[in-house]
């Protein structure tokens, strides 16, 4: 339970800290017209529709890779499977930490889910509940690491039981530290957190010990 306590600390610390947000502002942006169609061979001498921001991005980077550029129907195709992927990697490095909380928790749901078409409800992690209000953090879900996978030991019972956490996630090329920086930060923010937790709890218990056996300890 100490290690899900910790994974579900570094879920929250790691960006953004409102998945669904961002989800929506990304969207926003890449959806905002930033020129007007207009007739033209290409077009058939039709006039093309609006040109917005991620179709812009998508000549771009297909001009990088030394592409041609799209137009038409296969642009709007196309562009609009470039902003889908756009959006669904919002959290993707919280994420891998969901698949590592799975090998702990196997039940374990984020923040659940309403009931919709065709869905049945799912409740929520009541302790990731719990510590979201910590961290400032949005109800609100990331999706699955497609890129990724995680192992986990889980610790035995005896003297100073450890357990160990492995997750790998396929990044591009020059983000590998980057990526980790962001990772290791977290993940040491959980940690601190959970030390404080871990003995704001002893304190309480041993002075709530101390006192049914007659010691006053709290200087009252």
């Amino acid at each position: 339970m100490r290690a899900a306590a910790v994974l579900m600390r570094m879920f929250l610390s790691l960006a953004p800290t409102d998945p669904a947000g961002k989800r929506d502002e990304i969207r926003s942006l890449l959806n905002e017209v930033v020129a007007e169609g207009r007739a033209g061979k290409r077009a058939g001498g039709r006039k093309r529709g609006h040109f917005q921001r991620k179709h812009r991005l998508l000549q771009w980077f297909r001009g990088q890779a030394g592409k041609p550029g799209l137009y038409g129907d296969v642009m709007l195709t196309e562009g609009g499977k470039f902003g889908g992927r756009r959006v669904s990697s919002v959290g993707s490095l919280k994420s891998l930490v969901v698949k590592m909380l799975r090998k702990v928790m196997p039940a374990f749901t984020q923040f659940g889910r309403a009931a919709g078409k065709g869905k049945r409800a799912i409740r929520g992690n009541a302790m990731l509940q719990l510590l979201a209000a910590q961290y400032n953090h949005s109800a609100t879900n990331v999706g699955v690491a497609r890129r990724a996978n995680a192992t986990v030991k889980k610790a035995s019972p005896g003297f100073n039981p450890v357990a160990e956490c492995l997750g790998k996630i396929l990044v591009d090329t020059g983000q590998e530290s980057r990526v980790d920086n962001r990772y290791n930060a977290a993940a040491q923010r959980a940690f601190n957190d959970e030390t404080a937790e871990m003995l704001r709890h002893l304190e309480a218990t041993v002075l709530d010990s101390a006192e049914n056996s007659g010691f006053d300890v709290r200087g009252g």
